[in-house]
């Protein structure tokens, strides 16, 4: 089987613009357009059915003068990147489109590819609910508390959801985020990630629920493939402390063994803070002979919700961390680590890509920049309820959000600063690790590339020099 670009998808060359219109009826009948490079629309039109991946990489390492494995890449992340563009064929003797690959044969606008930021996004973050059935004091979302298991903020059916990922399949969204809150108060949840999953969209689905029994099945069902399951220890007296109900660590063991016993795979996502960081190694022991296999692990930081400070890491258990995680990597070769202070050192690839290639939709279907700031002027794109996904994304307002204005940020270091489209528009400056720092959105994040924030805590704004 070959990749083949789906026969629905044409291209208007732009040669005076240096692009590409990618053009897509949508389900309602309007028309999706979307710009892209030239290369891009090269490439995507020679999986006409009678060439392979390899093939594809080969025309184009010659058309552009590279590395075999430099086209290789090019053609791999071109296919990750557009995956729902594309359908699997047997290999054709003949061409199965009508496209001719030399129309796209033209200097393109290189800003289409060095900007991060895409005429339609990749990837959404859907806060289902709001509402919780933990009482986490580290909540970013600052959660409701419903005892009975039922969300209260549910504001679209069923149907305007399937319209939502109906539209966010056609534009080539291939990524959608169930988060909270606890997602899964939803009660036709699975349902809708059964519909996410015919659509060829990966459902990530992020739970401290008990899901066993009738709620087990429904998932599997739907085809879910893994879940990520939020537990910070197996210490009982920890999990309740930073849950804050009793009976945490008991249901979220029973859903990491009835997920590795359906085949589901479990992805574990324990947040460290000062309470639990000394046991980590216990919790990776006791989950690695469960099933689990993949772990993310996220240090406590200052958020827009909840806030404990006794939970922060001191700098010895920072660096006692480290040395942790460093140790399990090496022992659990088997296992998949993935760590936030690796990130954070990172700081001259680092950044957000809210707004530049995702988007988070609020429970009430409010679209904003980032999941874990308050819908807010500075933050709010559009509305679910009144426009359409990729109306939204081509908004100006929210290109005004994504791009804010210097004014903004008159009195810190970003006022004057060379890099200052470059880190919004190509970097993704991070607005929670501003304002958790500062206050406001308007100043430099975590990861500033010309800062030392990730040295130090403490660091005052006026310090980086730009």
């Amino acid at each position: 089987m070959v990749p083949l670009l789906k026969k629905d998808i044409q291209f208007v060359p732009r040669e005076e613009e240096g692009l590409v219109v990618l053009c897509r009826e949508l389900p309602n009948g309007s028309k999706a357009e979307i710009r892209i490079h030239p290369i891009q629309a090269f490439i995507m039109v020679l999986f006409d059915g009678q060439n392979d991946k390899s093939k594809v990489a080969q025309v184009i390492a010659e058309v552009m003068s590279i590395e075999p494995q430099a086209a290789v890449d090019i053609v791999e992340t071109l296919l990750n990147r557009f995956s729902l563009f594309f359908t699997d064929t047997p290999l054709s003797d003949t061409s199965l489109l009508s496209h001719n690959p030399e129309a796209f044969l033209f200097e393109g606008d290189d800003t289409l590819i060095v900007n991060r930021r895409e005429d339609a996004p990749g990837a959404i973050v859907w806060v289902v609910t709001e509402d919780c059935n933990r009482k986490c004091k580290y909540c970013y979302k600052d959660a409701k508390f419903v005892a009975d298991g039922f969300a209260r903020d549910i504001a679209f059916p069923f149907e305007r959801v399937t319209q939502i990922i109906d539209e966010a399949a056609m534009i080539g969204v291939n990524r959608l985020i169930f988060t909270g809150g606890e997602p899964l108060l939803r009660q036709d949840l699975p349902e809708v990630i059964g519909h996410t999953i015919d659509q060829n969209i990966i459902p990530i689905v992020i739970t401290k629920m008990r899901v066993e029994g009738d709620m087990m099945a429904r998932l599997v069902k739907a085809g879910l493939e893994e879940l990520h399951v939020s537990l910070d220890s197996v210490v009982e007296a920890e999990v309740e402390k930073l849950v804050g109900v009793e009976g945490a660590l008991d249901d979220m063991l029973v859903t990491i063994n009835a997920c590795c016993e359906n085949g589901i795979k479990v992805v574990l996502r324990p947040v460290m803070t000062a309470i639990n960081v000394d046991n980590l190694e216990q919790l990776i022991s006791q989950t690695y002979a469960m099933g689990v296999r993949e772990f993310v692990i996220d240090v406590y930081g200052k958020t827009c919700g909840r806030h404990e400070p006794s939970f922060m890491l001191s700098d010895e258990q920072e660096a006692q961390l480290k040395v942790t995680v460093k140790s399990l990597k090496e022992r659990y070769t088997q296992a998949k680590f993935g760590f936030n202070f690796d990130l954070r050192e990172a700081t001259e690839t680092k950044g957000c890509m809210e707004g530049l290639k995702g988007i988070t939709v609020q429970p009430n279907g409010l679209c904003v920049k980032c999941e874990h700031i308050p819908p807010g002027p500075h933050n709010t794109f559009g509305d679910l309820n009144e426009s359409g996904l990729l109306d939204i994304w081509i908004s100006e307002k929210m290109k005004e959000i994504v791009i804010p204005s210097r004014k903004f940020f008159k009195g810190t270091s970003c006022y004057k600063c060379d890099l200052f489209r470059n880190c919004n528009y190509v970097r993704g400056r991070c607005t929670v690790t501003a304002k958790g720092k500062f206050g406001t959105i308007h100043a430099p994040d975590l990861y500033c590339p010309i800062g030392e924030f990730h040295k130090s805590n403490e660091i005052d704004v006026h310090v980086i020099n730009a």
